[in-house]
């Protein structure tokens, strides 16, 4: 890839951001960008800011509701909630193969996501992005 190519990704990327309405991950993006001194770092580093928003968010979910619960119920034996089991109608069961979701479960949608982002940055590491002084 070239300066251009690097430009035209990191526009791509704010107005994705933008437009799903992800003010405050794009503030993030693009703060963690602008110390770079090439359009490929800014790149690399806005998707690194990406890919730590992401795997935070995705481990502090849970983890937040669950306190939440915690604090105001607890289970008929006194222990602390573990889980949250969300009951499906029967057309929805069918649509998801199961007559509950476990909403403490992993479903690893973000996680894969998170990797998707590790090899995109490794790749554009890999392709030079950080070589050029400025572009």
């Amino acid at each position: 890839m070239d300066g251009d190519e690097y430009d035209r990704a990191l526009r791509y990327l704010f107005a994705s951001l933008e437009g799903i309405g992800a003010n405050e991950v794009l503030q993030t993006v693009v703060a963690a960008g602008s110390d770079s001194t090439s359009t490929g770092g800014q790149l690399v580093a806005s998707l690194r800011a990406l890919r730590n928003t992401v795997a935070a968010s995705d481990r502090t979910r849970v983890r937040r509701v669950l306190n939440d619960l915690n604090e105001f119920a607890s289970t008929e034996t006194g222990e602390p909630i573990s889980t949250v089991y969300l009951e499906l109608t029967e057309a929805e069961a069918r649509a998801a193969g199961t007559e509950r979701l476990d909403l403490a479960e992993d479903t690893g949608d973000l996680r894969e996501l998170v990797v998707l982002l590790d090899d995109l940055i490794s790749e554009l590491l890999d392709d030079g992005a950080l070589d050029s002084a400025s572009e």
